[in-house]
């Protein structure tokens, strides 16, 4: 029967590194090649246990960026809704339409590689695509979950 394990961040700890300084850490962390302005996202993913191999599969999906904040674009696209749909954002909704937009303009970087920090062990991750997304699978034995 197969095992599902989700990845939580309290369970295992997953984190992007981006190279910035960690005075408590004595050797030195993997460094990805993101500009400061660029952004990275791991979405919630969830792994398998293969009892043939012995091991854990681990798939994470990623998405580097440059946020967004474009008035004129988020005007042409309220004026869009507004026009096509009637609809209009006013009072709490309108924050909350900036928040959502500006995902939606941001600038997906392609090329670029991140780590994964699984425990001690730090992954590179594929280049990301022309959309911004990476995916790959982590195999971990099981007694390194353990």
């Amino acid at each position: 029967m197969r095992q599902i394990l989700t990845l939580v961040l309290g369970l295992v700890s997953i984190s992007a590194c981006t190279g910035s300084e960690d005075p408590g850490r004595e050797r030195p962390r993997a460094l990805s090649d993101l500009a400061g302005d660029e952004s990275i996202v791991l979405f919630k993913t969830a792994g398998w246990f293969d009892p043939e191999s012995g091991s854990w599969h681990l798939p994470v999906h990623g998405w580097v960026f440059e946020p967004e904040d474009s008035v004129i674009r988020k005007n042409a696209m309220a004026a869009a809704l507004e026009k096509k749909y009637g609809l209009t954002a006013t009072g709490d909704a309108e924050e909350i339409f900036a928040s959502r937009v500006n995902w939606l303009i941001a600038d997906s970087e392609r090329g670029k590689i991140a780590y994964v920090r699984i425990g001690d062990t730090d992954y590179e991750m594929p280049p990301s695509a022309e959309n911004g997304h990476f995916r790959t699978t982590i195999e971990l034995r099981a007694d390194a979950v353990n």
